[in-house]
């Protein structure tokens, strides 16, 4: 899974993504919560990062699309779980 994509959309971030073999496209569903650019096209990525930064973005739109279809507050829960044990303490 492309945490970054994760973690930028879940922040309310504009993002673009190449669509490489997985992850971004199975993230980026819908044209509103990010781009989808073919991988190696510099041209294209390029465009997409312009229109990214000239478009104002809705964060709560992304922020809300990522809680309910990944989750998002049960990934960082596993997340925290999978570095600290239930005393808050780093494992040893």
């Amino acid at each position: 899974s492309p945490n970054a994509l994760l973690e930028a959309l879940a922040s309310g971030c504009s993002v673009v993504s190449t669509d490489c073999p997985t992850g971004p496209r199975e993230i980026l569903t819908k044209p509103e919560i990010g781009r989808l650019v073919p991988v190696d096209d510099v041209n294209r990525i390029a465009n997409a990062i312009v229109e990214s930064l000239n478009e104002p973005t809705n964060r709560k739109l992304k922020q809300d699309f990522i809680e309910q279809k990944h989750g998002f507050k049960q990934w960082i829960e596993q997340y925290l779980d999978a570095i600290f044990d239930r005393k808050g303490k780093k494992p040893t």
